[in-house]
Formats: structure tokens, C-alpha cells, sequence
């Protein structure tokens, strides 16, 4: 069971829509979080499977959902019931322009949801990961199943660009966002490495290593981490130069998901198969597991928020959505039902 995630293709045919409603907090509002521009702060989920939906009912199973209240209320947003991967906002359009990577291709809207278009065709699909360049919205990137590919007019138009990536299976995807020429690729073949926008590819760890997820640091681009399928967790302090593997306090499981403290690259978050959450205040030197609220429970995605970096949320795998407000040491369920949470985004 260690490995059902490292071949989508056999997670889709076993997922199916079954049961029970989204649950959603009944709390009162709270006052909008402000994001670093001045702007009201957004948190976007995405379901790829929702077992706590009744067949029948109007609420939709599964997509692109998004809260304007710290995650007290959801509202749904798009195509009803899509394997919906990530998502990424055009950054220019103070979240007119959103692009999600899903399982039918990639799907876009450029009037905060009103309307979508599926933007890829028969080609294109199950689309694991996307990336937007912050500097220039045209220049698209998705990782899939089947390669990278590359838009340079915001999904219009795509190709593949996949020379020097000897597999094909990558699920995530990566733009430096001080170099955005410089982009990171990680799949069954391990992790990539663009310096041309994509043209070409180096990988710059171990090959077939199993790459699962990417982060790196907000302020301190220099400090990546990856999480693996196999290895734990890898760390460069020389934006993907060097690595070395930060594993003291791990059990040998999959890592799905890392994340930093906005403001201290020493601070950072991990979960993986019934993992619970990492948590390291030390660089990676060691790691301490939290799992006060949803003991063995598999971790599929974490973020943390930009204006208060005490509060965490994490998406589980057939366990809906937690939340954090003393920085990962306990948590409590945050509704979405029983569902697949694949990621969570702050905008």
C-alpha cells in the first residue's frame, strides 16, 4: 500500500463518487486576511475524489473550491465534479486569471470563475501540476503523465517539451520565481532541472528517484526542498546544485508534501502515507511528527499561511481538510467532507 500513489493512472481507475455531504463550518465570518500585496487573501483547495458526497445532491464532489474567510466557508468554482490536481492564478489579475491542472486537461477562467474554458485537447491530459510564470502570465508550464509541456500564450497553444527527460511520469512542477527561466521537474525519473524556459533538461539528483513534491523558499530562494517516494527528504541550500538528505526523525515512507515557514527557511513541513505532520526547526537536522488530531492519517498537501505562519492547513487523502492555529502541534478537521484535498494555495 506504501506505493499506490506512484502510478495516478491505477489511483484514477480506482477512485469512484460515493457517499455523505461536504460538511462546512457553520462559524460566524471572520474579518479577510490581507495578503502581502494589500490585496483580500484567497485560499484555494483542490478535490480530486470526495467520498462524503451523496449521490443526487447539488453540492458538487470534487474541483476547484476557494474561501475568503480564513477557511471558515467554501464556495465551489468551475466544472462540477473534475479531478482537479493544482491551480495557479495569472499574477497581474488580482485573481481574475486561474488555470487548473486536472485529470481532463488544463482549465482556465479570466473572469474569477464565471466561466471556463478547457484549454488543452485530446493530447493533454491528466495534468498533475501547474505553474504559471510570475513575471509573464503567457508562459504556462504543466507537468503530466505523459511530460512537460510549455504554453507561451496562457493555454492557447502547448508542446512538449520534455528533451534530456528520460521519464516521462512527472507529477510536479516548479518556476524559480527570481530566475523564472530556472525550472524544477520531478517525477519517476527524479528532478529536473531547466536553465532555458523548458528547451532542455538536467537531472540534477539521483535518477529514478521518485520525486513528489518542490518547495522553495520565499525569501531564501536558494533553500529547496523535495520530498521523494522513496527516500525522504532532500535539501540544497544552492538552489538544486548540491542536496543532502534530511531524514533524522522520518519513518520510511513516501513523501507527498513540504512546505516553509514564510520567514525562516530553518522552519519547514512534511507529510506523506499515514504520516500525520512533520515538522523541522532546524534545517532538516531533525524532525518531530504531530499527528494530535488525525493519528495515521495520509498526508497529500500542506500550506502555510503568509500573514499568520501559526496557522497550517493540511489536505488528506480520504480525510477532508485540517487545520493548525499553534503551528502543526494539534489540529482539527475543517470540513470538505471525507475527500481527496491534493493542494492548497494562498493568494
Amino acid at each position: 500500500m506504501h506505493y499506490f500513489l506512484s502510478n495516478l493512472n491505477t489511483l484514477f481507475r480506482s477512485l469512484f463518487v460515493s457517499a455523505v455531504v461536504l460538511m462546512f463550518p457553520a462559524s460566524d465570518y471572520l474579518p479577510a486576511a490581507m495578503n502581502d500585496t494589500g490585496h483580500q487573501q484567497v485560499i484555494y483547495i483542490t478535490l480530486i475524489s470526495n467520498q462524503s458526497y451523496v449521490v443526487g445532491r447539488d453540492n458538487p464532489a470534487t474541483g476547484l473550491f476557494r474561501s475568503y474567510d480564513n477557511g471558515m466557508t467554501w464556495e465551489h468554482s468551475g466544472w462540477n465534479n473534475i479531478r482537479a490536481f493544482s491551480m495557479d492564478v495569472a499574477p497581474e489579475t488580482d485573481g481574475r486569471t486561474i488555470l487548473i491542472a486536472s485529470g481532463n486537461g488544463v482549465l482556465k477562467t479570466d473572469d474569477n470563475g464565471e466561466t471556463w474554458r478547457l484549454m488543452t485537447g485530446w493530447q493533454i491530459t491528466e495534468v498533475l501540476d501547474i505553474a504559471i510564470d510570475p513575471h509573464n502570465s503567457d508562459n504556462v508550464y504543466i507537468a503530466t503523465a505523459y511530460g512537460p509541456n510549455r504554453s507561451t500564450d496562457g493555454g492557447e497553444n502547448w508542446e512538449l517539451i520534455d528533451a534530456g527527460v528520460d521519464q516521462r511520469y512527472c507529477s510536479v512542477i516548479h518556476i524559480d520565481p527570481d530566475n523564472p527561466a530556472h525550472i524544477y521537474l520531478g517525477g519517476e525519473g527524479g528532478l529536473y532541472r531547466s536553465v532555458n524556459g523548458g528547451e532542455s533538461w538536467t537531472v540534477i539528483t539521483a535518477e529514478n528517484m521518485g520525486v513528489r513534491t518542490i518547495a522553495q523558499h520565499p525569501a531564501a530562494g536558494n533553500v529547496i526542498l523535495i520530498g521523494t517516494e522513496n527516500d525522504g527528504i532532500f535539501r540544497s541550500d544552492d538552489r538544486g546544485e548540491t542536496w543532502r538528505q534530511i531524514n533524522n526523525g522520518l519513518r520510511p515512507d513516501p513523501i507527498y508534501t513540504v512546505t516553509f515557514h514564510p520567514h525562516d527557511p530553518d522552519i519547514a513541513f512534511a507529510g506523506g502515507w499515514e504520516s500525520g505532520v512533520y515538522k523541522t526547526t532546524n534545517g532538516g537536522a531533525s524532525w518531530m511528527r504531530h499527528t494530535h488530531g488525525f493519528e495515521n492519517t495520509t498526508v497529500m498537501t500542506l500550506a502555510v499561511d503568509p500573514v499568520n505562519p501559526d496557522i497550517l492547513f493540511a489536505g488528506m487523502y480520504r480525510g477532508g481538510l485540517y487545520k493548525s492555529s499553534n503551528g502543526g502541534t494539534v489540529w482539527n478537521h475543517a470540513g470538505i467532507g471525507v475527500a481527496d484535498v491534493w493542494s492548497i494555495t494562498f493568494r
